[in-house]
């Protein structure tokens, strides 16, 4: 059992809160510089975050470096606790982790195989995801991590597409 100060922890819960958009609300963003050109989206976004995070320190009483060592802290336990229910899980089915990981990875090929034949993802999605759970990552966190990339791709198609039409601002 790992002991863990209970400031760490409730820290790294309220700062898990408001950057999830839960906890505290901050308003207004970080401005970009005054070049008149826009900052992107992921900048924005950062920016966002950063904010949100500074706000929550300052509530919380802590310096902002406190707060994301904390937070890496709770990271760094939930993946110890993780790995040790997988060695677990291995051990008593009687195999090892990789083992035990390909046959995860068999299984969700499987499903994704349907997903593929019924054209919801084309194969090389599906290979990443399958790739991502013998990895030990979660399916449910191998297709999150595919759409958001997806959206991304999605999103600068549109943006080269406006500019090619000249249609500024939007």
């Amino acid at each position: 059992m790992i002991k863990t100060n209970p400031k760490t922890i409730a820290l790294s819960l309220a700062a898990s809160m408001a950057l999830a958009g839960g906890g505290v609300a901050v308003a207004g963003a970080a401005d970009s510089s005054d070049t008149g050109t826009r900052a992107s989206s992921e900048q924005e976004r950062q920016a966002r975050m950063d904010t949100r995070a500074e706000a929550l320190a300052d509530a919380l009483g802590v310096s902002a470096s406190e707060l994301e060592v904390a937070k890496s802290e709770v990271r760094e336990q939930a993946e110890r606790r993780r790995a040790d229910r997988e060695e677990a899980t291995a051990n008593a089915k009687g195999m090892t982790v990789q083992e035990l990981r390909s046959r995860r990875g068999d299984r969700v090929a499987d499903r994704l195989a349907r997903a593929v034949a019924n054209k919801r993802l084309t194969q090389t999605e599906a290979d990443a995801v399958v790739a991502g759970v013998r990895d030990g990552d979660s399916a449910k966190a191998q297709v999150k991590k595919l759409r958001r990339e997806v959206r991304a791709d999605r999103r600068e198609d549109r943006r080269e597409n406006r500019s090619d039409r000249g249609v500024a601002g939007l």
